[in-house]
Parts: structure tokens; sequence; C-alpha cells
């Protein structure tokens, strides 16, 4: 009777834990970055600060303001309404941000992409492959980002794996 009991219990949480989802979060533009990538344009093209920075950064609209303009015509026309008005009113874009790297830890995306010349991919996975805005973290990138993902990769390349290179 109590093995039924814990083999039900087991069986719920295991449910439970695989239908779990991430809620939603509303951006303010559906963003495509398929679109982007079709025309070569790379990561580091609108996420300038990840060779350079902790943070690789959400673009601002100057950024994007350098390709969807009203003399580059041909864009221009194709070019959301609601992201012409942002460009027009020069208001930022009040991106939400989906990932978020914990207060104890220690990430710096200028030495994966600046100086170990990590590719986006390994870590965000096929992002350039996306439609749509992405509105929740997905549970494949939760476990590609985890700590021991990146403590195989230090060891796979040889680089120190002390806790407190990373951690506070």
């Amino acid at each position: 009777m109590v093995r039924r009991f814990i083999l039900a219990l087991i069986v719920v949480f295991i449910i439970y834990y695989f239908s779990m989802k991430p809620p939603e979060i509303k951006q303010p533009l559906n963003f495509n970055h398929k679109a982007h990538t079709d025309l070569l344009i790379e990561c580091i093209a609108c996420h300038r600060d990840a060779e350079s920075q902790r943070e690789a950064g959400i673009p601002n609209i100057e950024t994007c303001e350098l390709c969807h303009n009203s003399k580059n015509i041909p864009l221009w026309n194709i070019t959301s309404h609601s992201l012409k008005g942002y460009i027009t009113e020069k208001r930022q874009i009040p991106w939400e941000r989906i990932y978020k790297i914990k207060d104890h830890t220690l990430f710096s995306h200028r030495r994966h992409i600046g100086i170990a010349r990590i590719d986006c991919r390994v870590c965000h996975g096929a992002v350039k492959e996306m439609t749509e805005s992405i509105i929740r973290p997905s549970i494949e990138f939760s476990k590609q980002r985890g700590m021991n993902n990146c403590v195989d990769c230090h060891k796979k390349e040889r680089v120190v794996t002390d806790c407190l290179m990373c951690h506070r």
C-alpha cells in the first residue's frame, strides 16, 4: 500500500515537473531573429556589448534605427507600425529581460565571446531560427546554461574550475 502511494506520488511529481512552463513574459514588439540572421546580421551587430562587457545587452532604438529608418525605403516600408512609432518618437523599446544570471554568479559575455570566441549558439541554442519574440526561458536553455554544463565545458577546454572564479 505504501509502495503504491509512493509510486503514485512519484508519477504525479514527474508529470507536474515536465508540464511546468515558466510564465510568459509579454514583449512590447514581436522580434524575428531569423529574419535578421537570414540577412547575415550577426548577433554582435545588435548585442554590441557581448564582446566587451559582462552583459550582452538588449539593443536600444538607435541600434534598430541604423537599418530601420525612413532613408532605407524598402526596409522602412516593411517595418512594423509599432517599431516605426518607437523610432520616430525616439522612445526606447521597453523589452522585458528573459534570461537573468543569478546575483551570486559572475558571468562575463566578454570573456566567453570576446576572448574565448565561443559561438553564441553554444549557450543560447537556436535563437537565430526563432521567428517570434522570446517570451519565456526555454527549459532546454536552462539545462544548457546549467552549472554542470559550464563546468563540463571548462573541463573540456582546460579552463579553471575553481568555484570562486564564478561564484561570490
